[in-house]
């Protein structure tokens, strides 16, 4: 059966309670403090995080680390920034 990992993986971080405790929402709050400072957002503010989430993937669902592709990091920091920023724009995640 054919599935989009990427996909896949964006849905797993935000549904894992683990993985969005230690990682997901950490990642997001340190974004929205630097928005708050008004600095720039980079994707590399992403990549730590989505790097840990397709390692966490791979090793609980048992699969092989080719099930992303090359492309893939910078396919889900798209997905996340695409569908996180308007959130992070309207205050969600702050910790301040």
């Amino acid at each position: 059966m054919d599935f989009d990992a990427d996909l896949d993986c964006v849905t797993y971080m935000r549904n894992n309670p683990t993985f969005y405790t230690k990682h997901y929402y950490p990642c997001m709050a340190n974004i929205s403090d630097k928005m708050d400072m008004k600095k720039s957002i980079k994707r590399r503010d992403f990549s730590s995080m989505v790097k840990q989430a397709m390692n966490d993937y791979c090793k609980e669902y048992e699969l092989p680390k080719e099930t992303f592709s090359e492309k893939s990091l910078g396919n889900i920091i798209d997905i996340l920034a695409k569908e996180e920023m308007p959130q992070l724009r309207a205050g969600e995640y702050r910790c301040r």
